[in-house]
């Protein structure tokens, strides 16, 4: 049965316009230049002052001279252009800043590290209760990861909003770096395809029942394989740092 079908010329019509259409979304791909402003948490909102347990005798005082009656969290961001454009100062239809959800206040921040800073210039600017981001040149993978520090509860969130020509800010999830899974999947990959060819490379002397107990074995390991080649190299997305 299989032998018929790999005979049959209606599957290799599937066979190749399969292929066109991938070579056609490929192509589209490669010619389909953005800008993409994203950002990602890579540290957890993290208490660093508990009003609840802090001694009566101790106070927190903000530079104004207010005393914080909430918990201290800090948190650190990174933010970066995942596009093939530059982002520049006329591209922006709503400024790109971090903001405070959910009644909390800021109350430090900081740029702990970017990408050529001597012709990025990041910079950090507070206006009220907002951080608005400036900067010279924000070139594709320039970017920038900050420390906030804000006064609040566990339901404040620090994010980040803004327009740039046909993009908005949005926050996105970074790909796992996990070494061992990472090239184990692809180690998995290459022993599949083996098992592949090595499986098949006798068709017709063997009976379909092998065949077919082999197929599902190999189906399954495949897909393990894919699982992980999938989640550590194809999805999710890569920080500049």
């Amino acid at each position: 049965m299989l032998k018929k079908l790999i005979k049959s010329g209606k599957f290799w019509t599937v066979v190749v316009g399969v292929i066109g259409v991938a070579i056609t979304i490929m192509f589209y791909e490669i010619s389909n230049k953005t800008r993409e402003p994203v950002y990602s948490v890579i540290k957890e909102p993290t208490l660093i002052f508990d009003k609840e347990n802090a001694s009566s005798n101790f106070k927190l005082i903000s530079n104004d001279s207010t005393i914080i009656n909430q918990n201290v969290y800090v948190t650190t961001i990174v933010v970066w252009n995942n596009g093939d454009l530059e982002i520049k100062k006329d591209d922006i239809r709503k400024e790109i800043k971090i903001i405070v959800l959910n009644q909390g206040e800021i109350l430090d921040y900081k740029i702990t590290k970017q990408t050529n800073p001597e012709i990025s210039k990041f910079n950090l600017n507070q206006k009220e209760n907002e951080i608005l981001v400036d900067w010279d040149y924000f070139d594709p993978e320039f970017g920038f990861e900050f420390q906030v520090i804000y006064a609040g509860t566990e339901e404040t969130q620090i994010v980040m909003d803004g327009y740039i020509l046909g993009a908005e800010m949005k926050k996105v999830t970074l790909r796992p770096t996990s070494g061992f899974f990472k090239y184990f999947g692809i180690i998995m990959l290459i022993i599949q395809l083996f098992l592949v060819v090595w499986v098949f490379k006798d068709f017709n002397s063997i009976s379909w029942k092998y065949y077919l107990r082999q197929s599902i074995l190999i189906l399954i390991g495949l897909s393990s394989a894919l699982f992980l080649v999938n989640k550590y190299f194809l999805s999710g997305y890569i920080s500049p740092f």
